[in-house]
C-alpha cells in the first residue's frame, strides 16, 4: 500500500480531534492480513499490519482464553488468519481503537482511508481505518510539510493526531502552543520525535 495523497480534516466545528484523510493506491484485502494474537484479561487482541495498513479487533473470551460469541459486527461469523497461519473462527468481536492497540503493538493512528480518487476529492465516502505511525510520518514529510503529528491523551489513552507546525498557521495570532486563537487549528512547537 502506497500513500498517494493526504490532507487533514480539521473538524474545527466539532469536538472531534483532527484526522488525516488518505488516498492509497490499493488497500490490502482482509484475506492478505496476518494477525498477532495477545490475551489480556478476558479479551483477546488481534492486530495485523501490512505495508503500513493496520487492522485490529478485540474478542471477548472465557476464563480459558477461548473467544465467546457476542453481538459485535452483528454477531457475524468471521475468520482471522494468525501469524502462524492457523485460522481463528469467531462470531462477533469489536473493532476497538488505536489508543488500546498502541499499548501492545506497532504504533498506529486512526485515519479516513480510500483507494478511490473520486471519494478522496469529494472529501467523504472513506473507510474508517488505521495506518502505522511510520507510514504517516513518511507521508506528511512528502505531502504535508506544514503538518506534524502529536501524541495526546484522549480518555486515558495515548493517540496520535495531526497538528500544524509552529508558525505554519497564517492567522495573525497563531503563536501559541495549543490552538490558534483565531482559526482554532492545533499548533504545537514540539512534535513527536522521528522514529
Amino acid at each position: 500500500m502506497k500513500i498517494l495523497k493526504m490532507k487533514v480534516k480539521w473538524n474545527l466545528e466539532w469536538a472531534n480531534e483532527p484526522q488525516f484523510q488518505v488516498l492509497v493506491d490499493k488497500m490490502p484485502s482482509l484475506d492478505e492480513l496476518r494477525y498477532e494474537s495477545l490475551q489480556k484479561d478476558r479479551s483477546r487482541l488481534l492486530f495485523a499490519e501490512k505495508d503500513g495498513y493496520v487492522n485490529f479487533t478485540v474478542l471477548h473470551t472465557d476464563s480459558n482464553g477461548n473467544p465467546i460469541k457476542d453481538d459485535g459486527y452483528g454477531g457475524r461469523h468471521r475468520s482471522f488468519t494468525l501469524t502462524d497461519e492457523s485460522i481463528l473462527e469467531v462470531s462477533g468481536g469489536w473493532s476497538s481503537r488505536t489508543g488500546v492497540m498502541n499499548k501492545y503493538f506497532t504504533q498506529s493512528m486512526e485515519v479516513s482511508i480510500t483507494d478511490n480518487p473520486k471519494s478522496y476529492e469529494r472529501g467523504y465516502t472513506f473507510y474508517a481505518g488505521a495506518i502505522t505511525l511510520l507510514s504517516a510520518l513518511g507521508a506528511i514529510e512528502r505531502l504535508l510539510p506544514d503538518t506534524k503529528i502529536i501524541k495526546i491523551n484522549s480518555y486515558g489513552e495515548e493517540i496520535y493526531v495531526p497538528a500544524l507546525k509552529y508558525n505554519s498557521c497564517k492567522c495573525v495570532d497563531s503563536n501559541t502552543n495549543d490552538r490558534c486563537n483565531i482559526c482554532k487549528h492545533r499548533i504545537y512547537k514540539d512534535s513527536i520525535r522521528k522514529l
